[in-house]
């Protein structure tokens, strides 16, 4: 009796190490198997050649689209127009719902807005001025004809579509360009083109928001500004305390002050700092009490930009070495920084000061 043997079988049991897999060394030829999908994809190659769009199983074809759209700006009523496309209303409805009518929608508020809006409108012009005429019939014979004035459906179509122009006021730009290049749409829809991106393409660029104008500082002496004014001299409102110079500011002269001396004293902050120590008239400052104030603040500055804690002076370890007192006009930032967080500048008696502004005056 012939007896028949599984080649997958596993192997009978030997003193040689098992294979992983027990596999032949040949499978028997079998003729190549077609799947159901394959056909199917013969049969759509041979229905839709590349470059032929497949027809829409809900008939609103690139003909019944333009037959609509068409219709609706000559007449502005949905009904109608979905009549000359051979389709209904609700059929309409149901394609500019879906996500592949999103072109289609915006095409159709286009229509309205730019169109139909504005038939109506002069419609109802018309109306105003000619009124209208309604004949009366009986056994299909004119028996009267009645003139008189009644465009109250008129105004609520056009409110309605009014409603539209407001709903869409933002991308009322986008909407005229789409009404005006109704024909190009169409002519996109017969060659098979993407209409999501026509609409897309046609969306106005946005202009760049405008730079406001940067806003004025709070004038919290506005006595100080009325002077200016009234002296021609510039108030410095708008300036930074901080590059406000003072300079020539010398206390021991104070009565011979002009308004743009006064101004620019209280504006860069001189006398709140002598304020803060304990003068805040400045009738103990000298004739170096506007440099020292300058140098400090300059000095304040530069330890704030290289890092340092400028609020909090006095640290130990700064080297101090090449702070040459004599030379502080041709100080580096460095320097200036290294003297203010050392306190160099701080520890300076105020006849130093008035020395280096009497110097300078000569200078």
């Amino acid at each position: 009796m012939e007896q028949t043997t599984n080649p997958l079988a596993p192997e009978a049991a030997t003193d040689e190490p098992a294979s992983p897999f027990n596999l032949p060394d040949h499978f028997p030829e079998n003729p190549e198997t077609r799947l159901i999908s394959d056909e199917l994809n013969d049969t759509l190659a041979e229905t839709f050649p590349p470059g032929i769009r497949k027809p829409r199983h809900d008939g609103w074809t690139p003909d019944a689209i333009a037959a609509f759209l068409h219709d609706l700006a000559a007449v502005g009523v949905v009904e109608h127009a979905a009549r000359a496309a051979g389709l209904s209303a609700a059929s309409a409805y149901a394609f500019r719902n879906r996500r592949q009518g999103r072109a289609f929608a915006k095409m159709w508020d286009a229509i309205l807005v730019h169109r139909a809006r504005a038939r109506i409108a002069s419609e109802l012009q018309s109306r105003a001025v000619a009124g209208c005429v309604s004949v009366r019939k009986r056994d299909g014979e004119v028996v009267s004809e009645y003139h008189y004035h009644d465009n109250r459906l008129a105004m609520a179509m056009l409110t309605r579509l009014d409603r539209l122009a407001e709903r869409e006021g933002e991308s009322d730009a986008h909407l005229r360009a789409l009404s005006e290049g109704l024909d190009d749409y169409l002519d996109c829809l017969a060659d098979g083109g993407d209409a999501d991106a026509f609409v897309d393409a046609r969306r106005p660029v946005e202009p760049e928001p405008e730079v406001s104008a940067p806003l004025k500082r709070r004038d919290n002496d506005p006595e100080l500004t009325t002077l200016a004014r009234l002296s021609g001299c510039p108030d410095y409102l708008d300036v930074d305390p901080n590059t406000i110079d003072v300079s020539d500011i010398d206390f021991t002269r104070k009565s011979e002050w002009d308004a743009d001396q006064w101004v620019r004293v209280y504006r860069s902050g001189l006398m709140h700092w002598l304020a803060a120590g304990g003068d805040p008239a400045g009738s103990t400052a000298g004739r170096g009490t506007a440099l020292c104030f300058t140098f400090s603040r300059e000095a304040c500055r530069a330890a704030h930009e290289a890092g340092y804690d400028a609020a909090s002076p006095g640290e130990e370890g700064i080297d101090s070495s090449d702070l040459d007192t004599a030379q502080i006009w041709d100080w580096t930032d460095d320097q200036l920084a290294r003297a203010w967080q050392s306190r160099t500048i701080q520890r300076l008696p105020e006849d130093f000061w008035d020395d280096l502004a009497t110097s300078e005056e000569e200078r």
